[in-house]
Order: structure tokens, then C-alpha cells, then sequence
């Protein structure tokens, strides 16, 4: 893809850094910055060479603000805050248990659209979402080994049940489905789901990790495939331990314990496989209490369960370093999706 995108990046580094350094004293720094400021943090990184004023831009607060400014302009108007939510009210003597998806818009979150999914199984359990990737939703129901995946598009309506995997059955063990990530291979031009089946003794309560396998499915193949590779296994239960970005699935693996008083560093890869490419982009904190984990909202800020006695969410400012606003929506389980409206057929594009 590199060579179709003649983009400020490719021209910039096609040049020495002797010539930069004397067309960059020609050009006003306000200039520079704005120009800069366009650019994707692993550009920023690749740059840092070029010049000695930019090779720590991003700790520079003025620049910090121009920047996240700049990447907040760029969501914040064209898309919306899937959220969905489970909560267990046991004030009330009939211990109501609400699990509601919704879609979040204006300046504080306060236009809210209520949701309804489309029929997985009546019968068990309730909707959770995987992920939400070019305004597909991908959302499942499970019970044991009963598990429903289904694929949505919100805007046009349309709806895929995904057809179930070959699970194999131990006599000694109960087989469990984890789902994993949900994603779109670019390469492909297919959309993909990832599980893991994991095999606990019946008696003894122990994981058998030799059993244990990942399963991927391929909507263009409309099949699963087994994938023979080891993996470390999700560890949280709930929406946002998984996320997808830029065709990679990621998910928390580590210690999914509750931590107080913590600083959380957000920091960003630049290259995949490159442990030096770490850029941190900012410390936030101290909070209270954090359970569960963090994720973006589209207004440059960060959604969190707040941890106090009524269960809010709030957003955190990423820019001013401070919570903006409570979300005046209670939870025990939680995950927020950016969303794009989009009109085209995810099933007709594919084939």
C-alpha cells in the first residue's frame, strides 16, 4: 500500500536530514506543527530523526495539545459511542438485571438511543458484543457449548447467524467457548472471528491445556478452521478485554485484579514486533479504583468505571488531564465501540 500513497511522509523522507534542517529555519514553527500534527504517531516516531526540535514533539504540552486537538476534530463529529451495559440492581427486592445496548452522541454523551438487537436464542442468557469493525456489530449469546455469533449491520439492517464450529467431545472434560476477537483481513477482504476451546475436568476441576485449541472464522468461506498456534488466552471476563484495530485482534491476557490509587501510561506501538517503538502518549491519574478496563471514547477522552457506590461511568479528558463529566449510566459490565454508519452489504461486498 506504500507505493499507491504519496503522502507528506513519503516526500519528507526521501529528503536528508542536512536539507530539512535548513528548509525547517525558512519555516515558521507554528507552520510545522500544524503540519505535524496530521500525522499518525508512527510517523511522528519515523521523524524523530530528521530533526533535533522534533524528536520528542510529543512531550512538548503545546504540541500535545495541538495534536490530540487535531485527532478529537477527527472523530468527534463523524461517529457515534456503541455502549453496551450490564448491571444488577440489588436495591430492588426483585433484583433486576438490565443488559441494554446503546448508541452515544452530543458534547457530554447525552443523546442516547436504545438498541435491539436481532434474535440469537431466546431462550438463554443475553446479548454481549465482541466488537464493532465498519459499522458491523458482532454480538453473541452462549450457554455451555450453545453459542450463537451473529453479524449485524446497524444501518442497513442486515444480519448473518454464523454457523456453529465442530467442537470435540472428551468424556472427562467439559469443553468451554471463549470468543476472542472479531476483525476485517484487508489482505482477503474478509471479515473474521477468533475462539478459543479450553477443556476443564469434570472432576477435578482442573484445564487441560493440551486440549485446548483456537478456532478462526472466515465469512467469505463462510467455515471454521482450527489454527495451530498457542496463544495466551483472554483473562477478563466482559466487553473490553478484546479490541481490533488496523487488521490485528488484541486482548488482555494479564491480571485482570482490581488496582487503586493507580497512574495508567497509554502508550502506542509503532511497529508491530518492535519492542523500541513504544511511544508513551500520556499518564492519567491517580484514580480511586480501577476494575475494569479503560477504553476510548471518540472525543479524544478515555471511558472508565469510576468505582464509586453508583456504579457511573465517567470520561476523562485526555487534553486537560481531567474527568470532563460523570456518564450517568450504571454498570457492573461494560465496553464502548467507536461507530460509523455504513451502507454497504458486509455478506454481497464479500462474495
Amino acid at each position: 500500500a506504500h507505493h499507491k500513497r504519496k503522502t507528506l511522509s513519503s516526500v519528507v523522507l526521501s529528503s536528508s536530514p542536512m536539507q530539512m534542517a535548513t528548509h525547517s529555519n525558512q519555516i515558521p514553527k507554528d507552520l510545522v506543527w500544524e503540519i505535524l500534527a496530521k500525522l499518525s504517531v508512527k510517523s511522528l516516531k519515523r521523524f524523530s530523526c530528521v530533526h533535533k526540535s522534533w524528536l520528542n514533539l510529543l512531550e512538548n504540552s503545546d504540541f500535545k495539545s495541538i495534536y490530540y486537538e487535531n485527532l478529537k476534530s477527527k472523530t468527534a463529529y463523524s461517529s457515534s459511542l456503541l455502549l453496551w451495559r450490564y448491571f444488577h440492581d440489588e436495591r430492588s427486592d426483585r433484583h433486576i438485571y438490565e443488559n441494554e445496548v446503546y448508541l452515544l452522541s452530543g458534547e457530554r454523551y447525552e443523546n442516547m438511543v436504545t438498541l435491539v438487537f436481532p434474535s440469537l436464542i431466546e431462550e438463554i442468557g443475553f446479548d454481549r458484543i465482541i466488537d464493532c469493525v465498519n459499522g458491523i456489530i458482532c454480538h453473541y449469546k452462549k450457554a455451555g457449548l450453545n453459542v450463537k455469533i451473529g453479524l449485524w449491520n446497524l444501518k442497513t439492517d442486515e444480519h448473518k447467524i454464523i454457523p456453529p464450529s465442530v467442537i470435540t467431545n472428551d468424556p472427562d472434560f467439559d469443553a468451554e467457548v471463549e470468543i476472542h476477537g472479531f476483525g476485517y483481513d484487508n489482505v482477503n477482504d474478509d471479515y473474521k472471528v477468533i475462539q478459543h476451546i479450553c477443556y476443564c475436568h469434570n472432576e477435578f476441576y482442573q484445564y487441560e491445556p493440551a486440549l485446548a485449541n483456537w478456532q478462526i472464522y472466515s465469512l467469505k468461506n463462510n467455515c471454521w478452521k482450527k489454527l495451530n498456534l498457542e496463544m495466551t488466552e483472554k483473562r477478563g471476563f466482559g466487553e473490553g478485554y478484546v479490541t481490533y484495530l488496523n487488521g490485528v485482534c488484541h486482548w488482555w491476557g494479564g491480571d485482570k485484579n482490581g488496582k487503586k490509587n493507580c497512574h495508567i501510561e497509554i502508550s502506542i506501538l509503532g511497529e508491530v514486533g518492535v519492542k523500541e517503538s513504544w511511544v508513551k502518549l500520556f499518564t492519567v491519574g491517580p484514580f480511586p479504583y480501577i476494575w475494569h478496563p479503560m477504553v476510548m471514547g471518540n472525543k479524544c477522552d478515555i471511558i472508565f468505571f469510576m468505582g464509586n457506590e453508583n456504579h457511573e461511568l465517567a470520561s476523562f479528558d485526555v487534553i486537560s488531564g481531567k474527568v470532563i463529566h460523570n456518564i450517568s449510566i450504571k454498570i457492573d459490565l461494560f465496553g464502548t465501540w467507536i461507530y460509523k454508519k455504513n451502507l454497504l452489504s458486509f455478506t454481497t461486498g464479500i462474495n
